[in-house]
């Protein structure tokens, strides 16, 4: 990831921009973020998990169709690196098996969820 090129390493470590969380809307590349002073007021002002946000930020997913999260600014460039965290299936299926005291199968049952 680049950084922006108008911000040097040294004023990030003594402004404290590790605490900080940028938000950008990747359908207006070239606008300044939205800068939230720490993990928790954007987890309150979004109304999503920590999980949740760390996943955005680590595998680089878009947000809400639109929005990039990153903990770091960086230039319009870095948008193009970012695509849209892929739909899994939200059915949890189990099987269960049922053996007896000689460990054979004696009963097999598919969840339909």
């Amino acid at each position: 990831m680049k950084l922006d090129e108008t911000i040097t390493r040294e004023e990030i470590l003594i402004s404290g921009y590790a605490t900080l969380v940028f938000m950008y809307n990747k359908s207006l590349p070239d606008t300044e973020p939205i800068v939230y002073s720490s993990i928790n007021k954007t987890l309150k002002s979004l109304s999503i998990s920590h999980s949740s946000l760390i996943d955005f930020i680590t595998n680089k997913y878009i947000f809400k169709e639109d929005l990039i999260f990153s903990f770091e600014p960086f230039s319009s460039v870095n948008i193009q690196e970012y695509s849209n965290k892929p739909s899994g299936e939200n059915q949890l299926r189990k099987t269960v098996i049922l053996y007896n005291d000689d460990l054979e199968p004696v009963f097999e049952v598919y969840s339909a969820r």
